[in-house]
């Protein structure tokens, strides 16, 4: 559960945010509509620690957001896509899901950059290739990123918010 505690942003002397409280539960879609500075895009940011609130508490299942830097954030189960996307153009769909999961394996990172293991760890390459399935295009692991349509591209943008393995509400 995401929890908005009365949080409020300002930029300067720009309130972009008033003392919003706003609950988002797991497992269920949930909607921000408003137009063109209503706020949506800075409680996204927020949440995902790209702005911190000036006021105000936000928690993931308790934990207290705003004091954690994104990675943190990332392992505490809040995965986020772009409106625009970004991908690494170079690297084949199933790289861009394996970088996600970067900061989980670090030992194995440092033994790659020194050639003492092999390129990609197994665990890495399973998790990622049962998220691709799960959205029905593990088809695309091997090309490139750079070479998707778009509607493609974003759903490896989304394959890799999952990757990270956001914790799943209980059924």
């Amino acid at each position: 559960m995401l929890v908005f505690d009365h949080v409020t942003k300002r930029f300067g002397a720009n309130t972009a945010i008033d003392d919003v409280s706003l609950t988002i539960r797991a497992g269920v879609i949930t909607a921000m509509i408003g137009p063109n500075g209503a706020g949506k895009s800075t409680l996204v940011n927020m949440a995902a620690g790209s702005y911190r609130a000036t006021s105000g508490r936000i928690l993931l299942n308790g934990v207290e957001l705003q004091t954690l830097p994104k990675y943190r954030i990332a392992r505490a189960g809040l995965g986020r896509t772009y409106q625009n996307i970004r991908l690494f153009d170079g690297l084949t769909v199933l790289q861009n899901l394996e970088v996600a999961l970067v900061p989980r394996s670090l030992p194995l990172l440092i033994a790659e950059a020194f050639w003492l293991a092999p390129r990609g760890s197994a665990e890495a390459r399973e998790t990622s290739h049962a998220v691709l399935a799960r959205l029905g295009i593990e088809h695309l692991a091997d090309r490139q990123a750079g070479s998707l349509a778009y509607g493609q591209q974003k759903l490896v943008e989304l394959a890799r918010a999952i990757v990270g393995r956001p914790p799943r509400p209980a059924a």
